[in-house]
This record gives structure tokens, sequence and C-alpha cells, in this order.
């Protein structure tokens, strides 16, 4: 599946890119409120919305490719019964 695949290495270079600019926002976002705690919050908060939302993409592409593997036991245990 092409496009399953392509989809999973860019939900694997999102989940990167998101856990880098959370963690870059918290950094700036604790020094400018001169607390660390709220930093801290947003750094957890957006490492965790990261990989919620890669994951329901994940799990997509993980169904469409069982979906595509099952059609294809079908369709070879269809072809032997035939024969």
């Amino acid at each position: 599946m092409f496009w399953t695949n392509i989809m999973k290495g860019l939900g694997k270079i999102t989940v990167g890119l998101g856990v880098i600019a959370s963690v870059i926002t918290g950094i700036v976002v604790g020094n400018s409120a001169d607390n660390a705690l709220v930093g801290i919050l947003v750094i957890v908060i957006g490492v965790v919305i990261a990989f919620i939302s890669v994951s329901g993409i994940m799990m997509i592409c993980e169904i469409s490719q069982n979906i595509s593997d099952i059609k294809k036991k079908l369709t070879s245990q269809d072809s032997y019964s035939n024969n």
C-alpha cells in the first residue's frame, strides 16, 4: 500500500516535529511567564496532543493494511478452491 506507507512515514516525522515544537514552546512560555510549571505543562500537553493526533492517522493506516491483507487472502483462497 503506497499511500499507507507514505502516511506512516509522514506520521513519524510529524510526531518528531510536534515534540520538538512542544519543547521549544514550553521553554519560551516558561521563561516569559517566570513559572517553570507552566512551561512543563505546555511541553506535556503538546507531546500528548502530537502523539494522539498521529496515532489516529496510524490507526487508519493499519486498518487499511489489514483490510488489504484480508482481501488478498480471500482472493487467493477463492482461486485455490476453483482449481
